[in-house]
């Protein structure tokens, strides 16, 4: 409620009090004689005055509150809508929120099992190689390509009885070469030695070479 309206208000009111209390009657015909002007209080003659004004100032204060009522009306109608669109649109960004991190969360399941197959990838490709590499010293061993599991099986036979061979020469290697051993070898056993070159540098420093 505006300010002026309690204005116009008090000014009806006051303009209201002390008139004639009855019915007032419009007669449609004059009737002379009947009233005259002595018969109208002074306050019924101001009232009967200021009375176009105050109408026309009332019916202007009530459009105004129909308005202003229009107006609040339309306002909360606008405020309840913009709060169901505004709970719409928590609702849809915690939607969105939530598939962002169901994404994110796969996203990580995925790149962990990436990792893992590479790394299952990485180890099969050594794993290969290794057996490649060993299967080339297998057919090193046999003389020729290893195709079969019995090849395999004398090919490492072939490397443990080298294996052995080698094992023993270096062991009498070291004997010999000991100067005990080598200062009381006989000569076939010298000529025996597998050391190289011939004679070997303890037989020569034995002899007094350099």
């Amino acid at each position: 409620m505006t300010d002026e309206i309690p204005d116009v208000v008090s000014r009806a009111r006051a303009a209201l009090d002390g008139i004639t209390p009855e019915k007032w009657v419009h007669y449609d015909d004059f009737l002379g004689g009947v009233h005259t002007l002595d018969d109208l209080s002074e306050t019924d003659v101001r009232f009967a005055l200021a009375a176009p004004d105050l109408v026309r100032d009332l019916i202007a204060e009530v459009e105004q509150l129909r308005d202003d009522l229009r107006v609040e009306r339309i306002t909360t109608h606008l405020c309840e809508s913009v709060d169901a669109d505004l709970r719409e649109a928590r609702a849809e960004v915690e939607r969105l929120a939530a598939e962002r991190d169901q994404a994110i969360a796969a996203h990580q399941r995925a790149e962990a099992r990436a990792t893992l197959h590479r790394e299952e990838r990485d180890e099969a490709r050594a794993a290969v190689a290794r057996e490649a590499d060993i299967w080339h010293h297998l057919s090193l061993a046999a003389g020729g390509p290893v195709g079969t599991h019995g090849d395999a099986v004398d090919a490492i036979a072939s490397l443990r009885r080298e294996t052995d061979q080698a094992g023993a020469a270096e062991l009498r290697v070291r004997l010999l070469h000991s100067p005990v051993d080598c200062r009381g070898t006989d000569e076939q056993r010298c000529q025996e030695c597998i050391s190289e070159p011939h004679p070997c540098p303890t037989i020569r420093a034995f002899d007094g070479e350099a």
